[in-house]
């Protein structure tokens, strides 16, 4: 009853109380992980980035079987600010599912924003060999492109992202 009603309040948009009772109720290490999926989403929700990460790290130190709390955690801890400990994730996360758009796009993006460009190209140009049809990878390509001034290449990727999706 207490989850209902954490999950009734979250979708009224009070992440904080959610979190409270979402809290009291997963304490024990028998805790169904839906529920703690759930707490890290109220978390989230209040912007308590840093403890929605915890929650991911929690399933994880749990041997919950999903390979994407990794990348789920390393969301989190880049809107933390924790950009390190993003990357460690996300360049963990790739050597599992070196494929993953999400993933690529996410570590070059975060390498694009602090400025390390070079660093951002070899992950944003693999997940554009790998995902030519996806609008996105261009654009994050584009995006790192912009940042390091080189005009012509962000407008052709820019180009190819429009090409592929108009909207």
């Amino acid at each position: 009853t207490d989850y209902c009603n954490a999950r009734i309040i979250m979708d009224k948009g009070r992440y904080r109380d959610a979190a409270e009772i979402l809290a009291r109720l997963t304490v024990s290490k028998d805790t169904p992980a839906s529920w703690l999926y759930t707490l890290a989403e109220a978390h989230a929700g209040e912007g308590n980035w840093y403890a929605a990460a915890s929650v991911f790290t929690r399933l994880m130190d749990a041997g919950h079987p999903d390979p994407q709390l990794l990348l789920q955690r390393s969301r989190m801890l880049i809107k933390a600010g924790d950009r390190d400990a993003a990357k460690r994730d996300l360049v963990k996360y790739i050597s599992i599912d070196p494929d993953n758009t999400g993933a690529l796009g996410l570590i070059g993006k975060t390498y694009a924003e602090e400025g390390a460009i070079y660093e951002a190209l070899p992950y944003l140009n693999s997940n554009v060999e790998k995902h030519p049809g996806e609008p996105s990878a261009f654009r994050l390509r584009g995006d790192a492109w912009m940042a390091a001034r080189s005009w012509e290449m962000a407008v052709e990727d820019y180009t190819m992202s429009l090409d592929l999706d108009p909207e």
